[in-house]
C-alpha cells in the first residue's frame, strides 16, 4: 500500500506522458548492465534517466533520487558509461524544479558474479591504473 506499478518504456518517453501524476518519490537505477538490442549506454543512462525526469518535472513530481556509483565525477573521463551517468547527474543536480538525491555505492552489485568468474579463470579488469 502506497506502491503502484507504473509500466512504460523508459526509452520511448511517449510511454511516460501522464503516468507519473501523483508519484511523491522516483528512484531510478537505470542503466546498462547487459544491453544486447544495440542501444547505448547514452541511450539508457542517460537519456531514459532525462525522460523519466522530464516527466517528473511535467507531472510535479517533487523528489528523485538516483543510483550513480561511487567517485563518478572522477571515473567519468575513463569509462563511456560513467560518462552517460554523470552527465545525467550533472543534468539533475542543476534541475530546479525538483529535489534530487545522488546514492554512490561503491559497486554495481549486479556485475559481481563476473568478478567472481574473472578470479576464478586468474584475470581481473577494473577501471584505473592498478595504484
Amino acid at each position: 500500500d502506497g506502491v503502484e506499478l507504473i509500466q512504460g518504456e523508459v526509452t520511448k518517453p511517449e510511454t511516460l506522458v501522464d503516468k507519473l501524476q501523483g508519484v511523491d518519490l522516483i528512484v531510478s537505477s537505470i542503466g546498462i548492465t547487459r544491453q544486447r538490442d544495440g542501444l547505448t549506454y547514452q541511450d539508457v543512462d542517460y537519456q531514459a534517466n532525462v525522460n523519466i525526469l522530464q516527466e517528473a518535472v511535467k507531472a510535479k513530481v517533487p523528489k528523485f533520487a538516483y543510483i550513480h556509483v561511487i567517485e563518478g565525477e572522477a571515473l567519468a573521463e575513463k569509462s563511456v558509461a560513467i560518462r552517460a551517468k554523470q552527465d545525467f547527474v550533472d543534468l539533475l543536480v542543476s534541475t530546479k524544479e525538483i529535489e534530487s538525491t545522488v546514492i554512490c555505492p561503491s559497486g554495481f552489485f549486479s556485475d559481481m558474479q563476473d568478478f567472481l568468474d574473472m578470479a576464478k579463470g586468474g584475470r581481473v579488469w577494473l577501471f584505473g591504473d592498478g595504484q
